[in-house]
């Protein structure tokens, strides 16, 4: 009874749900916001810190002694809290209910995720086949005699055919040399990395999502640093020789599909049952302290109304050494019961019965 906002193993489940409904809004509103941390960081906060001062304060009004606020005010408070913190309640659970529904294209969003992460290694592919395609170019220019002399390229080899290997080779290691294998050496185990498991639970998809995106682009533009440099036997020949360009479509190709993700995290959806069933939990391990919270002995007032008064007994009679004494003449306590009667019923110690 009269303990102030008294601790109890309440709130701890309390804390739980507080800790599991910013958890589930950090995963919300970073799908909301598409990956926008910071933001969904502030979103989280602020729901966390308004419902705890919402349900909290309640609980410490409903035990207050008047000390603090006046009795009358901190009922009136309590009272627009608690008939409020369900409105509170629902307009919070927005970044909760669209996680759920998120949740819900766990399957598609995860093999989208797959496809295109997959799709992107298709640009090396692509590279790979012009690069085999310029040598064998070559080569046919090498056998058609078109290219300058060979000797004074190689150093007087005696073999023709020599020669040409050696040039050949010279061009194969510029195009797919140790440069390209460290590249895709690289681009691989980032891959690899990223589609170990992939799952709507781990909010940083998202963040490798955009990282994929970026990737593809800087590969595509060292892929075509590769392919610049041209052997002055290849200039030779009288004809231009064509650098890498995927015209965009491998990376427009990985990218699109990769875009399609947007469609299952953006889009806005009806609660899902189960949601429903967490939301209700939560709101009442939220409310829990408050409802095994004694109201103070001194406070006339309930949620609803005032306490019913017994005749013959002061409120005022909850501490001992404020017991009337067995002395007292009628007349004193005539006396004391009409001076009570001309208080202010406002005050926080206003005479009534229990």
């Amino acid at each position: 009874m009269n303990e102030f906002l008294k601790f109890s193993w309440s709130h701890i489940f309390t804390f739980l749900a507080v800790i599991l409904l910013g958890y589930f809004s950090f995963l919300g509103a970073s799908y909301w916001t598409d990956g926008n941390f910071m933001v969904a960081g502030i979103i989280t906060a602020v729901i966390v810190l308004l419902l705890i001062f919402w349900f909290v304060t309640a609980q410490m009004l409903k035990g207050t002694s008047g000390r603090v606020m006046k009795l009358k005010k901190s009922i009136v408070f309590e009272r627009a809290l608690i008939f409020t913190c369900p409105v509170v309640f629902i307009l919070s659970l927005g970044p909760l209910f669209h996680f759920w529904n998120v949740h819900s294209h766990n399957d598609e969003i995860v093999s989208t995720f797959k496809q295109g992460i997959n799709a992107s290694t298709g640009i090396f592919t692509h590279y790979e086949q012009y690069a085999e395609q310029r040598t064998q170019r070559f080569a046919s220019i090498l056998a058609q005699g078109k290219t300058a002399s060979a000797s004074s390229l190689y150093g007087g080899l005696s073999s023709k055919d020599e020669q040409e290997q050696m040039m050949k080779q010279a061009l194969t290691d510029k195009l797919t040399g140790t440069k390209y294998q460290e590249l895709r050496q690289e681009a691989n185990r980032w891959i690899q990395e990223a589609n170990q498991e992939p799952s709507i639970w781990n909010v940083f998809l998202l963040g490798n999502i955009d990282e994929i995106k970026k990737s593809l682009e800087k590969w595509r533009n060292q892929l075509v640093e590769l392919s610049t440099p041209v052997l002055k036997a290849e200039q030779g020949s009288g004809s231009d020789v064509k650098l890498y360009d995927d015209d965009k479509g491998i990376i427009n190709g990985a990218v699109g599909i990769l875009n399609r993700l947007e469609s299952y995290y953006a889009k806005m959806e009806a609660p899902k049952p189960a949601a429903i069933g967490l939301a209700l939990l939560i709101f009442f391990l939220l409310l829990f302290p408050y409802l095994l919270q004694a109201r103070h002995s001194k406070s006339t007032y309930r949620l609803l109304g005032k306490r019913k008064s017994m005749p013959g007994m002061s409120m005022d009679t909850v501490q001992p050494s404020d017991v009337v004494s067995a002395n007292d003449t009628p007349n004193q306590e005539t006396t004391s019961q009409q001076s009570g009667s001309s208080t202010d019923t406002t005050d926080d110690f206003g005479m009534f019965s229990i």
